[in-house]
């Protein structure tokens, strides 16, 4: 593939990404207005974005199956088209079942896309290349999540409902089908890695073993758990962030003080924070990880561990000082969500460096699988879950109103005090994923050592008019050349 046509392709799947992170959080950036105009309880409210993930990371082997073995670019293709329909068709719907029934059915879209997406960047480019678009490539998750705030409620606010917000991205998404339709390039797995292609066996045993040898690479599992604690943290701050916000300045407002702040700016400026602290962080991560890796090879787990556990304690100031002070709250997320934000595109190039060419698609699924369905796709109904309930206990309890202390907590104080004390679980769950990552610094090395060889191997084999297949040995991850086959076998298998 020529230089233009990669540069076309990367910019595509970069743009595509950001729709795909706004559609997923205009739903955040109008939460509040949802509830009010459906009724809802805070676990409804967080049940919209459980019943997503669910439907995403269930989806995602299939896609991730499939990516190894079929044409990426038409999967990616279908997986943008189906979760377009559903956002629209959702928008039209009158109660709360419909509506999360297509907000489910969204996840099997998006999973389309975003487990293959990668694959499609690792194999257009190798070693520094690679981590620089992927850098690129993962700018989508703060700014398209803070587009996403920006646009839900502006838009939402503009037309005077909220579902108009939710209406702009199925519109965005028209162009980048078409757009992927007429320039869009599926390279050769493995392409920028070697110059012969690899390609997956198509029987369920193929299959089987691609699990068996993700599950025994032991930096890949432990920095998808360390992953997958990040993800728990992030989808519960993501979702709920913007309401506690709202509680804080409307239990100030109950206590009679001033805030720079109104409630109808939070949903703005909190997706103003998603895209600067995003921005901030991948650029440090992404930058470090450029810089340093190859005089220490080990560095990647590290820099996700360290941003995880850096980010802990300002994380934990902001929700701890938010009634307090709302502006320092903010601006202590800001720098918490940088230095967590340090680790989308480490861990995705350690999952591709550390994986063979033709397993990198049920590689990338099965991360998204059990990052999502152990982290992410819980903690928004749970945090609302453990909210109503905290909330439900505080009646009785006394204000913490400096004028007023001999009353009871209002509705809105318990409000905010549920919010607190369950988001600070996320805290916690961030430094234990934090600690994953370091964990995984003991092997990495290693494990890349293992995927470089095999494919150095594989490409080696040609001999002559035959090629020496290499088999990959799955209890060591290593690659052993038997089985001397002619090429004509090989572009069969």
């Amino acid at each position: 593939m020529g230089w233009d046509t990669k540069k076309t392709s990367v910019g595509l799947l970069c743009f595509v990404n950001l729709i795909n992170y706004m559609d997923r959080y205009t739903v955040s950036g109008v939460l509040s207005e949802i509830e009010a105009d459906l009724d809802l309880e805070h676990w409804q409210g967080g049940l919209l974005q459980t019943a997503f993930i669910v439907c995403y990371f269930a989806s995602a082997p299939l896609f991730g199956y499939l990516g190894d073995r079929y044409s990426r670019k038409w999967l990616m293709i279908v997986g943008m088209v189906a979760w377009s329909l559903c956002t629209l068709i959702g928008t039209f719907m009158p109660t709360y079942w419909p509506f999360l029934v297509f907000r489910a059915a969204i996840g099997f879209g998006e999973a389309g896309f975003t487990s293959i997406a990668p694959t499609v960047l690792g194999d257009l480019y190798a070693n520094e290349g690679r981590s620089i678009v992927l850098a690129l490539f993962y700018f989508a998750i703060p700014v398209g999540s803070g587009l996403g705030y920006i646009v839900g409620s502006g838009v939402g606010a503009a037309f005077g409902d909220w579902r108009w917000g939710l209406r702009v991205t199925p519109i965005l998404n028209v162009i980048a089908v078409l757009l992927m339709i007429f320039f869009m390039k599926d390279p050769e797995r493995g392409e920028a890695d070697t110059l012969n292609p690899h390609r997956a066996g198509n029987s369920f045993k193929d299959y089987v073993q691609d699990l068996v040898y993700l599950i025994k690479n032991r930096s890949f599992i432990l920095t998808t758990l360390g992953f997958t604690f990040l993800c728990f943290c992030t989808g519960s701050l993501s979702w709920w962030g913007p309401v506690f916000v709202e509680d804080a300045i409307k239990v100030r407002e109950e206590y009679g003080l001033e805030t720079a702040i109104g409630v109808n700016d939070v949903a703005f400026i909190f997706g103003v924070i998603m895209c600067i602290a995003g921005v901030l962080g991948l650029c440090l991560g992404s930058g470090l990880s450029y810089k340093l890796r190859d005089r220490y090879p080990w560095v990647d787990p590290v820099i996700c561990g360290v941003g995880l556990v850096v980010s802990a304690p300002f994380l934990f100031c902001a929700l701890g000082y938010a009634q307090d002070g709302v502006v320092l709250a903010l601006v202590l997320v800001t720098i918490g969500e940088a230095f967590l934000n340090m680790n989308w595109a480490v861990v995705v190039d350690i999952s591709l460096y550390v994986v063979v060419p033709n397993r990198r698609s049920s590689a990338e699924a099965l991360q998204l699988m059990l990052s999502h369905a152990l982290g992410e796709a819980g903690s928004p109904y749970l945090i609302g879950l453990m909210a109503g309930s905290l909330k439900e206990n505080m009646i009785g309890d006394a204000s913490h109103n400096p004028s007023n202390g001999t009353l009871n907590m209002s509705d809105m104080e318990r409000d905010y005090y549920a919010f607190q004390y369950s988001l600070f679980m996320c805290v916690a769950f961030e430094v234990v994923g934090g600690l994953f990552f370091l964990w995984a610094t003991l092997y990495v090395v290693d494990d890349k050592r293992k995927a470089a060889e095999y494919i150095q191997d594989f490409d080696e084999s040609l001999v002559g008019g035959e090629i020496q297949n290499p088999s990959f040995n799955q209890a060591s991850g290593s690659s052993s050349r038997r089985n001397s086959v002619s090429k004509k076998d090989v572009k069969q298998s």
